[in-house]
């Protein structure tokens, strides 16, 4: 029994570890400006949250907020959880939104482990997804996620805040 508890743990911590890769020095320089400049210097997130090369590309970029200037999503990990989210900055008030890693979020969960591909949505008609709500009416660029071969869902800016639609099971 101690040898089984004991593989489990060993199994547990290679998952963390394999889950949330930190950045390599390469990666951090690749980063755009205002990664940096708001996560660390503006809001200190740094003391909760890394960066995290989850899935490549580790960030994306869109005008995800609808004002015409370019914003930054990144994959982060919250460092005492080991929970994988997404951080939303946005270029014009340089406010970062926090979605899973830890921070319960729609069907996303609260974390994003699950999340193998992403990318820019761009501002178009959004297609009728799983799900028999009224579609969402995009006033930016949205940021796609998905489980390959799985399910997908469109993380889009409404209300002042974050919104899910669930595109597919």
């Amino acid at each position: 029994m101690k040898k089984l508890f004991l593989v489990f743990i060993i199994l547990l911590f290679c998952q963390n570890n394999a889950i949330s890769k930190e950045l390599s020095f390469q990666e951090k320089e690749s980063l755009p400006s205002l990664a940096n400049d708001s996560f660390i210097k503006v809001s200190s997130l740094n003391m909760k949250y890394e960066f995290t090369s989850h899935v490549n590309p580790f960030f994306i970029q869109g005008d995800f907020d609808g004002d015409g200037k370019l914003d930054v999503a990144l994959m982060i990990v919250e460092k005492s959880s080991k929970k994988i989210g997404v951080a939303v900055i946005h270029s014009s008030s340089h406010k970062v939104f926090i979605v899973g890693a830890g921070n319960s979020f729609y069907n996303g969960g609260d974390n994003f482990n699950w999340l193998d591909a992403w990318n820019t949505y761009p501002k178009v008609l959004v297609e009728r997804g799983v799900e028999e709500e009224e579609l969402p009416k995009l006033i930016g660029d949205a940021i796609y996620v998905k489980k390959i071969e799985s399910a997908s869902g469109l993380i889009y800016w409404k209300d002042n805040k974050y919104n899910w639609y669930q595109q597919g099971d």
